[in-house]
């Protein structure tokens, strides 16, 4: 995510390099480096594995819906789930937990996005603040300052913050409420960052964190009109990461930039920082790919274009490098980094309307993509586009091409997603037999797949099942919800669950 600092993104550093590297005269006047060495906020996505605290239905004010499923049913699909897992195996314990802390942040996220902070905040993992700071960071987001700061002061007594690290929460916080200049005051002086007590955090050099927060008050400064003091802090950034210690790709600390410019719509100024010192062309390959995206968005085509060729270059380069290293294609369910770039790129061409040449760059990255399925995904970037004709076109010639039976194209790889992506296209283009067919046949196949030890249908099948009873739920589609359930307690309970709220709701 845009808004928050991405730590993730950047490569760990050993403590032991700090001392070999400093900050221009010129900048450590104002940004002192007495600071620790390790990472300004750990917002780590691991912690989402970590289990969440229970929260009950009486503690959510508002019984809100997600995809036809009341938050309250989703909080008994919850506990039921953290029962399934007490008796899981123990190759599969993770991916049940890992199940309830989706579900928790499906919640979380939906009540963000409705505005129902104080809902949100009971569903923040107690194990790490990270999802605090998102509920912080979108009151700034919205002009909620006075909010924002008070749940500063709450998440510092429940996470047990320093001074210093509510004094970088309030300063993202000014920074997305446009006040980039209160933003900018602090980082000034601000003199070290808080430890991180877990001896097992890989330390990170302070330097990515520093490159963050400058580029977000840089996107603010342009954001509010103020491109001059913007563009002196763009300036403070190149030199900050020409001095970085080698261990530290410069790629990494330039996306923070094209990121924060993105976000505030300032896509020039992101062009120009992907097309500066990014050495790493597989990130700079990202960036300008998420930047034609932004261009695309704004149905700003004609901008898009040149950069997507850009991508296509890098992407090609790529696969040749590859194939001169010796390297085997990925397989299609397990991609490397490379395909995945590959299919981003060929999608956000079938975005910006040029499906004749999307198909066409489909055969020249050979295994290294799903050449089965990424055109179902183009023809599924045509429905969006209201471009039905070409969506039918795309499925005739793959079910010529593919082993097809009544039910229309049979995928090498079945997935449950995968087989809703087909079911759509089959709607939009009025095939509904097949569009009823292709996720039948597949979920009846799942349902007499062989139970594990344990006596009960493995994750992955049931993962899969779940997928079938959300979809018909958001069709509204009971009957074939109850159907898909019946060979799971748990979600036969959920289908119950909803049909119960409807007819509360008809009362």
């Amino acid at each position: 995510m845009i808004h928050k600092l991405s730590t993730g993104l950047f490569i760990g550093i050993f403590s032991s390099l700090v001392s070999h590297f400093a900050l221009p005269t010129q900048i450590q006047s104002e940004f002192p480096l007495t600071i620790s060495n390790r990472s300004l906020i750990e917002v780590s996505h691991l912690a989402a594995a970590v289990k969440p605290a229970s929260v009950r239905r009486e503690d959510l004010k508002r019984n809100l819906s997600i995809q036809g499923i009341p938050a309250a049913c989703h909080l008994d699909l919850i506990e039921a789930l953290r029962e399934h897992a007490k008796t899981a195996d123990k190759d599969s314990g993770g991916y049940w937990n890992s199940w309830i802390n989706d579900e928790y942040y499906k919640l979380f996220k939906a009540y963000l996005q409705t505005g129902d902070y104080g809902d949100a905040w009971q569903l923040v993992n107690r194990n790490s603040d990270y999802q605090a700071s998102e509920v912080i960071l979108a009151l700034a987001k919205r002009g909620k300052l006075a909010e924002a700061q008070q749940y500063i002061q709450k998440a510092a007594l429940e996470f047990h913050y320093e001074d210093d690290r509510k004094q970088i929460l309030l300063m993202q916080v000014y920074a997305m409420a446009g006040q980039p200049d209160k933003a900018l005051s602090l980082l000034k002086s601000l003199t070290k960052f808080p430890e991180i007590d877990n001896p097992q955090v890989t330390p990170k050099l302070i330097w990515s964190n520093r490159v963050e927060l400058m580029a977000q008050i840089s996107a603010s400064f342009f954001k509010t009109g103020q491109p001059e003091a913007g563009e002196q802090l763009y300036q403070r950034i190149l030199q900050t990461l020409q001095v970085q210690p080698p261990a530290f790709q410069q790629s990494f600390g330039m996306y923070s930039p094209v990121e924060m410019y993105i976000e505030v719509g300032e896509l020039d100024q992101a062009l120009r920082a992907a097309e500066g010192p990014m050495k790493d062309d597989g990130k700079r390959g990202m960036a300008l790919l998420e930047i034609a995206k932004a261009y695309i968005s704004r149905q700003d085509i004609s901008a898009a274009l040149p950069i997507l060729q850009q991508v296509e270059d890098i992407s090609l380069t790529f696969q040749e490098m590859e194939r001169k290293a010796g390297y085997p294609p990925a397989r299609p369910n397990r991609p490397s980094y490379a395909p995945v770039l590959m299919t981003e790129y060929i999608l956000a061409y079938a975005r910006a309307g040029e499906y004749d040449h999307a198909l066409n760059l489909v055969g020249k990255h050979d295994r290294r993509i799903n050449q089965d399925f990424v055109p179902v995904e183009i023809a599924q970037e045509a429905v969006k586009n209201g471009r039905v004709d070409v969506a039918e076109q795309i499925m005739t010639d793959l079910e010529s091409q593919l082993k097809t039976t009544t039910s229309g194209i049979e995928l090498e790889l079945p997935h449950s997603k995968r087989n809703i992506q087909l079911a759509n296209i089959y709607r939009a283009i009025g095939q509904f037999d097949k569009a009823q067919l292709v996720l039948k046949n597949h979920w009846t196949q799942l349902q007499n797949k062989p139970m594990d030890a344990t006596g009960k249908l493995p994750y992955g099948t049931q993962s899969q099942l779940y997928d079938y009873v959300k979809y018909y739920l958001s069709m509204g589609d009971l009957k074939n919800a109850k159907q898909v359930a019946k060979k799971m307690s748990i979600l036969s309970d959920l289908v119950s669950c909803v049909a119960s709220n409807l007819n509360l709701k008809k009362d």
